[in-house]
């Protein structure tokens, strides 16, 4: 494994993450804030919305990241343990990719919408709100990277054995 062989899979992976943002965008139903005599606010109902859209956004991440590790896995199985690290940098900064996208092409903050009148709906701006889903995408891809390498040993594995208990076997 060169550095200089890494860029074009880890550019990819970047442009996934920014696709993924963009489908982010167009699958997550954020949730409505309604304008009331009070102010804005979000009822009961619609705040499920906002887990929803964090579901999305991890469940984009899943698909993305099982198969850059999986291409990963294939492509540099033998690499050894540098590989771990660029697969999981790679699908972090993805995750954050899709997340800027998402939230650039989604909704502005409700707060910010001006015009609005009593019984008026405005969605609420695309976000997530803790650190986990970002970290399930590299969780996502070295899982699938130990996977895809695992699987495609070549058959000299001794199962723990002593070799020379291997050469009498």
């Amino acid at each position: 494994m060169t550095p200089s062989g890494l860029w074009r899979p880890v550019a990819a992976m970047l442009v996934l993450g920014i696709l993924g943002g963009v489908v982010w965008r167009l699958f997550a139903k954020p949730a409505l804030w309604e304008v009331t005599d009070n102010g804005i606010v979000l009822t009961e109902d619609a705040s499920t919305a906002r887990f929803g859209v964090i579901v999305v956004f991890v469940v984009i991440g899943v698909v993305v990241s099982l198969g850059w590790g999986w291409y990963l896995g294939g492509r540099f199985h033998d690499a050894r343990w540098p590989i771990v690290l660029v697969a999981a940098a790679a699908a972090f900064a993805a995750g954050v990719l899709a997340w800027g996208v998402g939230v650039w092409l989604g909704p502005p903050d409700p707060s910010s919408v001006e015009g609005l009148m009593v019984g008026d709906t405005v969605p609420q701006q695309l976000g997530i709100d803790t650190f986990a889903p970002f970290v399930i995408w590299p969780i996502a891809a070295l899982l699938s990277l130990l996977w895809r390498v695992y699987s495609a040993g070549d058959g000299s594995h001794d199962g723990g054995r002593h070799v020379d208990e291997v050469g009498r076997a």
